[in-house]
């Protein structure tokens, strides 16, 4: 069956067409080849042509269990509901043509009575194969041949374990994207109230100025805090609800559709905008929740993003200034940003340590300052996410300005202290004594960043309790925290 032949009456986008036939060229030569494309772009119904395309033995991966039955859902489309099996928590169907597998199972697929290995595996989200497990259970599975889909280019080099992708062998970026209207541009909103004000006053003063465009969702820590923080917004006149891993999925898609359907204004959600989520009539996103993750922020953001009938922008409350922390790209954004090498914590502590190999002085101070406010803003966010610093929302028009010479002279005096705290790790003891010493080049906001870390840090040595700096790195790693 050739590629358009494949595709019978329903019109594909002009990528997924573009990319069908490369994939089916590779399928026969037996490659292992990565497709890249932008989150929202219509990954599944591609993987749906490509399982409809022969009648050969598939294994299609996921990530994680939720996406397992919405996968197999899109793929139904195409291929006949009697040959699709699901293997995972809530079913062990190994026998069908097309089985759709999560990542956490197939070590347990591999081993079940009658496996064999398939045609084809395909790998939904294939930046998320490069574990252990996964590794270990590929020598099993032993596939013909591979597909894999992601948003994040793969590049095999990144890899410290042996890499499972060979090539890309197509690429649909943002700019693609925005061009053929898959995904919309977005307005960022900042805090413009009165500074000092609580996090959950500053974000339900700006959700309410928000309403206009349409529904939208706040991210949110904890289940409590979900709960918690839906109540407030309902106790304020704004309907809400909470969704999160406490309730079931059916109870997530009534809530969901209550929110599209309009009875609701806002749902608060905890680590529910991840992969393979698919509300493109959201119109807005409140950025509650200081995520310290780039791959976090890139997941929540980019899905938002997804186009819709009558929806020409999409609308980001950002109270924490989260795009200034990251500084990202569109595109960057909708690639979902490659996994990172190694803790945030610890490459931003690489990049400012290291030497900008610049004559200049003043220059190469301009890039030290820069370096070291990604890595003072990563420590402030990490804070503030574990609660050791009260979250008081500021504008940010404030930040720019020279620090002022109270600032200066607090600085000074606390960070004698730090300077022998044996409890942090002396890279970072060194790094943070560096930057007091230029706190006079830096802005404002970085000072009092800075100000706000280092009491933090000393507080425990004058009150006599344990160090804050496990729970300080417990946060910079942004866990899942649907507890």
């Amino acid at each position: 069956m050739n590629a358009d032949q494949l595709w019978g009456t329903r019109t594909p986008r002009r990528w997924q067409a573009e990319a069908l036939p490369l994939v089916l060229d590779a399928i026969r030569a037996k490659d292992r080849a990565v497709v890249s494309a932008i989150m929202g772009s219509g990954k599944s119904v591609l993987i749906a042509k490509v399982c409809a395309s022969g009648a050969g033995r598939v294994v299609v991966t996921v990530p994680t269990v939720a996406l397992v039955d919405q996968l197999a859902g899109t793929i139904s489309e195409q291929v006949p509901a009697g040959d699709i099996g699901r293997y995972y928590t809530y079913a062990k169907e190994a026998d069908r043509r097309v089985t759709i597998c999560c990542l956490p199972s197939l070590s347990q697929l591999v081993v079940s009575d009658g496996f064999t290995p398939p045609a084809l595996w395909i790998a939904d989200e294939a930046h998320r194969t490069e574990g252990p497990t996964t590794i270990a259970a590929h020598a099993t599975l032993a596939p013909g041949a591979a597909i894999g889909f992601t948003a994040t280019p793969f590049l095999a080099e990144e890899t410290r374990e042996l890499s499972l992708w060979a090539r890309e062998i197509y690429a649909y970026t943002a700019s693609m994207a925005m061009r053929d209207g898959v995904v919309v541009p977005f307005e960022v909103r900042q805090w413009e109230g009165m500074d000092g004000a609580g996090i959950d006053e500053a974000c339900t003063t700006m959700i309410r100025q928000a309403l206009s465009v349409g529904p939208g969702l706040v991210n949110a820590r904890t289940t409590d805090d979900a709960d918690a923080y839906a109540g407030i917004l309902s106790r304020h006149g704004i309907p809400a609800q909470s969704v999160h891993s406490k309730i079931t999925r059916a109870a997530v898609t009534e809530t969901m559709d209550r929110l599209r359907a309009g009875e609701l204004q806002c749902v608060v959600h905890v680590n529910m905008l991840t992969e393979g989520v698919d509300y493109p009539w959201l119109r807005w996103l409140c950025l509650r929740r200081p995520v310290q993750s780039r791959v976090r922020f890139c997941q929540e953001v980019g899905r938002v993003l997804r186009a819709s009938d009558g929806k020409d922008r999409a609308l980001l409350l950002d109270p924490h200034d989260l795009l200034g922390r990251f500084s990202l790209s569109y595109e960057a954004i909708l690639a979902g940003m490659a996994k990172e090498k190694m803790e945030p914590l610890e490459q931003e502590l690489c990049e400012a340590m290291g030497d900008p190999r610049e004559a200049d002085p003043v220059v190469w101070l301009a890039r030290k300052v820069k370096a070291w406010r990604k890595y003072l803003r990563a420590l402030h966010f990490a804070a503030l996410g574990a609660g050791l610093i009260e979250v008081r929302v500021k504008s940010t028009a404030w930040r720019p300005a020279p620090p002022s010479e109270k600032q200066l002279a607090t600085i000074k005096k606390v960070v004698w202290g730090l300077a022998s705290d044996g409890n942090i790790p002396p890279p970072h003891r060194k790094l943070l004594c560096e930057i007091a010493r230029h706190a006079a080049d830096m802005n404002k906001g970085d000072a009092s960043d800075l100000q706000n870390l280092l009491f933090t840090l000393n507080r425990p040595r004058w009150n006599n309790t344990p160090s804050v700096w496990p729970m300080l790195l417990d946060a910079c790693k942004d866990g899942d925290t649907d507890a």
